[in-house]
């Protein structure tokens, strides 16, 4: 199994706050984030998904740092907890879909993963 890799900009070692590029080592492509920055306050539009009015943008596999979109702040929240906020945009990055049952590779595959997409709050 492949993971993807954090290579900080700041040079740190481990996981640490900071700003990173997050590239993945089989690809080489970097974690990127292709919507709008957030408006208004964290939680304003409601949730990640269309009924609430609101799709959460993208997050894709890109080949370069355009715009600044794959930068990514690793931000501490304790106990070995973190977010994952896109510099640019504001966003965290939000696994989709129910919580994982069972041990890791129970799915088969990730042909019917959930996304991971952007969101403005923590939902």
């Amino acid at each position: 199994m492949k993971h993807a890799s954090i290579r900080p900009v700041n040079m740190a070692c481990g996981i640490a706050e900071g700003t990173y590029l997050i590239e993945n080592v089989e690809t080489y492509r970097y974690l990127f984030q292709d919507g709008p920055g957030i408006k208004g306050n964290r939680g304003d539009e409601g949730g990640w998904l269309s009924f609430s009015g609101y799709e959460a943008p993208n997050v894709v596999g890109a080949d370069a740092n355009y715009y600044n979109r794959a930068y990514w702040k690793i931000i501490s929240q304790g106990e070995e907890k973190y977010f994952i906020e896109n510099v640019e945009t504001k966003r965290y990055l939000f696994s989709t879909g129910a919580k994982l049952e069972g041990g890791r590779g129970g799915e088969g595959g990730w042909t019917k993963a959930p996304k991971f997409v952007e969101a403005d709050a923590n939902y």
